[in-house]
């Protein structure tokens, strides 16, 4: 049987016009650093380290932003874009959780709603996907492909084609599908998914408030003081190593 998969249109099977798309994003979120090596919450870091130490919750989210950097910057999905896709708009998504956690941590009991667009998309393409596990492999057309629009007119054009875009997994996404309805459906489907640009603007706007914001609450920002964090890992290992067992010799037996 063959594994669900999502056909690209067009057909061919050539993927060499996504490496681009995919630097492209990796610049516009290096743009938002004020240096190479420094995510933009890092400006929350305004303790002398040496010290006071610094602030955890800033850490916990740079380490985020990093891993979203490192996803943009790696070629190892290049040639399954919708599989990279998938990814990206999950980590995307639980990097603005933790933003809009952040903000209920620093006193804000109502932060601004995450981006529609990321949410439904990751709600209901790249994780709960049971509208789209009943149906025959959908394809799947990309709108960052460089003749995405020719290829969106004809697809909307067809009256014979599921058109799966934002407003149709809105408006299903949290609904359980009828199998029976499925079955009496022999359509095809074509998930037509937005430019991740789009996306990806949409959460940097989000992340660019919640930094300029967070910034004009250094009392608040002040209770996640901690100390050094290189001191906080020695201790840590002083307190774990003497509870490490220590490690045979290779090749050495248990004696019974």
């Amino acid at each position: 049987m063959k594994p669900m998969a999502y056909e690209l249109l067009p057909p061919g099977g050539d993927t060499s016009w996504f490496a681009p798309v995919r630097e492209g994003l990796a610049s516009e979120w290096r743009a938002t650093r004020p240096e190479p090596d420094t995510p933009l919450v890092c400006g929350l870091q305004t303790l002398d380290q040496e010290r006071d130490g610094h602030r955890s919750l800033p850490c916990a989210l740079a380490d985020d932003d990093q891993a979203i950097l490192d996803l943009l910057e790696s070629p190892s999905s290049d040639n399954d874009p919708v599989r990279f896709t998938r990814v990206f708009l999950m980590v995307l998504d639980d990097f603005i959780e933790s933003l809009e956690d952040a903000r209920r941590l620093l006193g804000d009991p109502r932060p601004p709603k995450p981006p529609a667009s990321v949410s439904v998309w990751t709600n209901y393409f790249a994780k709960h996907r049971q509208n789209l596990l009943v149906m025959h492999h959908p394809a799947c057309l990309m709108l960052d492909y460089p003749d995405a629009e020719r290829w969106e007119q004809a697809t909307r054009a067809a009256g014979d084609v599921t058109v799966i875009d934002q407003q149709w997994l809105g408006l299903r996404g949290r609904r359980l599908p009828d199998p029976s309805a499925v079955r009496a459906n022999d359509d095809p489907a074509v998930v037509v998914l937005p430019r991740l640009d789009e996306l990806l603007q949409s959460a940097l706007t989000y992340y660019r408030d919640f930094g300029q914001w967070a910034a004009q609450r250094p009392t608040e920002l002040a209770k996640f003081n901690t100390p050094d964090h290189e001191l906080w890992f020695k201790t840590l290992l002083d307190r774990v190593i003497i509870h490490v067992a220590p490690e045979r010799p290779t090749g050495s037996t248990v004696v019974k």
